[in-house]
């Protein structure tokens, strides 16, 4: 049995989140295959959609050409809280555009991009500050300050809620 979804899916699943009668809250396409192309769509998605929180894309093949289209997605998805990008292959690049699209998103409280062999600590750095910068900004989101996190581990008790 395939879990992948790939492009075709994306593209589904794309025109599934921005109906406006669509109430999908957390998208969790963990190893399925997405790569860039699904990324860009589901980026393209994010901006119209006014439900998603969490966005889980772990382990799919995602590169800076996905990470540049999920930023521009990012950048207009107000409601959008989580998103998880581990254990893709996202470097410095990509890290950058991801940094500036949470830079000014007061909802967003989490950005993983562990187990990214192409970023560095450094790049991983940059999205926390740009999510930290805020400093209480994301109150709104119902998570204390000390629970703000990016480029690590998340915090348990929101593991749970994934």
């Amino acid at each position: 049995m395939s879990n992948h979804v790939g492009l075709e899916g994306a593209r589904g699943l794309q025109t599934l989140l921005i109906s406006p009668s669509s109430k999908v809250s957390k998208l969790v396409l963990s190893g399925t295959n997405l790569k860039d192309e699904g990324a860009v769509a589901i980026g393209q998605a994010l901006t119209d959609s006014r439900e998603i929180k969490i966005l889980d894309l772990n382990r799919n093949s995602i590169t800076d050409v996905g990470a540049k289209g999920l930023a521009e997605g990012i950048r207009g998805a107000a409601s959008l809280n989580i998103v998880i990008l581990a254990t893709n292959k996202i470097s410095d690049e990509g890290a950058g555009e991801l940094a500036r699209a949470v830079h000014h998103h007061n909802n967003i409280i989490v950005v993983d991009l562990e187990n990214n062999a192409g970023t560095t600590r450094q790049a991983k750095d940059l999205v926390a500050a740009a999510v930290a910068h805020r400093g209480d900004a994301n109150t709104d989101a119902g998570v204390p300050p000390a629970d703000r996190q990016t480029a690590g581990t998340i915090p348990h008790h929101l593991h749970q809620e994934l």
